[in-house]
């Protein structure tokens, strides 16, 4: 009996010392794993943050060295900026918006890896720089123009093909507004960064778009005179003038002009695709539509404003740069970039096999928007670092009236001479 005793507590030390091992090898296991640090500015209950999470925690399930933590920074301007300062940066980053101008110095290139091929045509210019570099991967795009109310225009027998330039427009809108429905829904004062979004899907059209009078290389070296930009300032207070917006726009936020298109309400909304999902929300049924910018002369032709949606880059100097690229690889798979970019309601930022976002009824319409010159969100492309909050203040002021024609020109200019030195 005694013998069989010291045999059962042999056995239950042993197992017992196996199982403590086995716990303290996990919990070695895990410590050793490189930690990578992914930074959003995607919040953490948005549908963007959640679906990078899951595709992260399914590659750490996968791994033995490497564990991914999705993070996100609150105000990640100028939190990222401090840290360039510093030049310590996340392993991983959005990049959103800025991946030439801002961050390119502290991103590893990636144009040698096999995914760059299948970038699509409507983002690829936006992210390559003028000697062929590629620093981010662009998981999906920011695809901009006009979403329009299919019931409306269907009932007045308007057809958004016909609708090429800015009269073309002004006299669609006019037939909208005495049919008893708003023609455009801008977020107001409330939420001015939307007059700023506005002016941004705009602004292209007359002065850079138009290759007989186009003031690209002006913007860009510091030498554009703002009074150029007296034609968009008449055609803003025009529609303005003429009751084209929605009626609280100086008062009104964003999602008051969401909830008055969802209704049935107006006609038209200066936006990006991601909008139908919004709408949708409230309304699955309302049928959206998607159509192109007009321009100013029939010389020209409309245009489409695409950029970075949600694109990731790899600090260069990393500790963990080898493993940085090889995720970016990973998250390139297309049910991975599928499942982002359906989170967004972007189209896909690489195009080929096995890649398709859901766009809902605006497919047929961002297939045809494909046929169409893309230009760059004006603000990234033209305006040096910091003028996005120009223009929503010139945008308060035109719409609360506390702004006129030279004071809209004395503000840009200002602000542009002082900018465009830093």
């Amino acid at each position: 009996m005694r013998k069989k005793m010291k045999k059962w507590m042999f056995l239950s030390i042993t197992l017992l010392s196996i199982l403590v091992l086995t716990a303290c090898g996990s919990k070695a296991d895990k410590s050793s794993k490189k930690q990578l640090l992914l930074a959003t500015n995607s919040g953490k209950a948005t549908e963007q943050f959640i679906a990078l999470q899951e595709i992260a925690e399914t590659y750490n399930s996968q791994q033995d060295k490497v564990e991914v933590e999705v993070s996100f920074l609150n105000d990640y301007e100028p939190t990222m900026k401090t840290k360039m300062a510093a030049n310590d940066l996340p392993d991983l980053f959005f990049t959103h918006g800025w991946s030439l101008t801002r961050y390119s110095e502290y991103l590893e290139p990636l144009e040698s890896e096999k995914w760059v091929d299948k970038i699509s045509p409507f983002v690829k210019d936006r992210i390559t720089s003028k000697d062929g570099k590629i620093y981010v991967l662009p998981l999906d795009i920011s695809l901009g123009g006009i979403m329009f109310n299919e019931k409306i225009l269907a009932d007045l027998n308007i057809d958004w093909h016909s609708i090429k330039t800015w009269n073309d427009f002004i006299d669609v809108c006019e037939i909208v507004k005495k049919s008893g429905k708003t023609p455009i829904a801008l977020g107001g004062t409330k939420d001015s960064w939307s007059i700023a979004n506005y002016m941004d899907f705009v602004l292209p059209t007359f002065l850079v778009t138009n290759e007989k009078e186009n003031y690209g290389v002006e913007l860009l070296d510091g030498s554009f005179d703002w009074e150029n930009i007296e034609p968009f300032y008449n055609h803003f207070t025009e529609l303005y003038d003429k009751g084209y917006f929605n009626d609280d726009v100086q008062e009104g936020t964003n999602q008051d002009a969401i909830d008055s298109f969802a209704a049935n309400e107006v006609a038209f909304r200066f936006d990006i695709s991601s909008f139908i999902k919004e709408v949708n929300r409230i309304s699955p049924d309302l049928g959206v539509g998607f159509m192109p910018i007009p321009t100013m002369s029939k010389e020209d032709e409309p245009i489409t404003i695409t950029g970075e949606g949600i694109a990731i880059g790899a600090w260069k100097d990393s500790e963990n740069k080898k493993e940085a690229v090889e995720f970016l690889d990973y998250l390139s798979q297309p049910e991975n970039i599928n499942k982002v970019a359906a989170s967004d309601v972007f189209p896909t930022g690489l195009v080929g096999d096995g890649y398709q976002s859901d766009l809902g009824s605006l497919t047929p319409y961002i297939d045809e928007a494909e046929k169409y010159r893309a230009f760059g969100y004006f603000d990234r492309d033209y305006l040096p670092s910091g003028m996005w909050d120009t223009m929503i203040n010139v945008g308060e002021g035109i719409i609360n009236k506390t702004s006129d024609k030279k004071d809209v020109i004395r503000i840009f200019q200002a602000d542009y001479d002082k900018l465009i030195k830093q």
